[in-house]
């Protein structure tokens, strides 16, 4: 059964949203470049390869989805985030 685990990230720290046997993704912090818009950096690992992308979202949007996890955010700074996903 998921358990819904919520996360207070500061600038820069990252989370791990999903794991599977080779690949792992990750989920930064990487603050408000304005007022309007926060950025959350993507980043997936598979093996020894990596990959990362930049997400802006709308300082007011609640829900997105990434490598197929819906995650809650519940609160955005610009200095930190609160969010929820099911692990």
């Amino acid at each position: 059964m998921p358990v819904t685990e919520q996360h207070d990230l500061k600038l820069g720290q990252s989370v791990v949203i999903k794991r599977t046997f080779m690949t792992r993704y990750s989920l930064l912090y990487a603050g408000m470049p304005n007022p309007e818009t926060l950025s959350l950096v993507v980043i997936q690992h598979r093996g020894h390869q990596a990959l990362a992308y930049n997400l802006y979202l709308p300082a007011n949007q609640r829900q997105i989805t990434v490598a197929d996890t819906p995650i809650t955010i519940h609160s955005a700074g610009p200095a930190t985030v609160l969010l929820s996903f099911d692990a």
